[in-house]
């Protein structure tokens, strides 16, 4: 694809986005809902309202739902291996504190 080595060639388009961008701040639906629903889960983490994974989760599923990502793109960042072994982490320190055994090891290795 040849270089256009014109410097004034693209200044029209320059201006007319320039213009454009002028008239005021207009926003698509999908980003309006996308602020909203941001916004929304901050309010409801703050006010403890909800707990976060369920705060995250109606977030994830609204914007899903209504159309804004596909479920492919919702479930993207679980393909992150660091992210699933934290994830897995968190569910093996749950069963070992509901079971007992955490407070087990820690009395074995503390002493307490």
């Amino acid at each position: 694809m040849p270089l256009n080595t014109n410097p004034q060639a693209h200044l029209g388009r320059v201006e007319e986005t320039n213009a454009k961008e002028s008239d005021g701040v207009h926003m698509s639906w999908e980003a309006i809902l996308t602020l909203s629903v941001l916004v929304l889960m901050l309010v409801a983490l703050v006010r403890s309202w909800l707990p976060p994974d369920a705060a995250f989760t109606g977030g994830l599923v609204t914007v899903v739902a209504v159309g804004v990502i596909t479920p492919e793109q919702a479930f993207h960042g679980l393909s992150n291996h660091g992210l699933v072994t934290v994830g897995a982490m968190f569910v093996v320190a749950a069963g070992l504190r509901e079971t007992g055994a955490l407070h087990v090891l820690v009395t074995r290795l503390l002493g307490v």
